[in-house]
């Protein structure tokens, strides 16, 4: 069975992604963990989303799309692949909130 870890250099490397960068966002959205989603809350301090995995895909833009190409956005592998389909076809900008983290060198990976 592959690893995440070893999915982000294999995907990485088939779509001429930057691993390094990729590995900079995955650090800086903080979801090495991916199990705990993170949860984006409205001005009332109600809950209208949550962002799943690896990349922090969200569900409210990404998870019927997911769904139609058979993926599941809690299944950590699935929603890895599709942020990192989303990088090559889109660039950065999914991630521009946390480009202040990540637009520098890691350091030590």
């Amino acid at each position: 069975m592959v690893t995440i870890d070893e999915q982000i250099r294999i995907r990485s490397l088939e779509l001429g992604l930057d691993e390094a960068l990729v590995r900079d966002v995955i650090r800086c959205e903080g979801t090495m963990y991916p199990t705990t989603p993170n949860r984006n809350i409205d001005k009332l301090g109600q809950v209208w989303s949550r962002d799943w995995g690896p990349l922090q895909i969200n569900d409210f833009y990404h998870e019927a799309t997911m769904r139609k190409q058979g993926r599941d956005i809690h299944n950590n592998m699935d929603s890895l692949n599709y942020g990192l389909e989303m990088m090559q076809k889109e660039g950065m900008r999914p991630w521009k909130a946390s480009k202040h983290c990540w637009d520098k060198p890691s350091k030590g990976g």
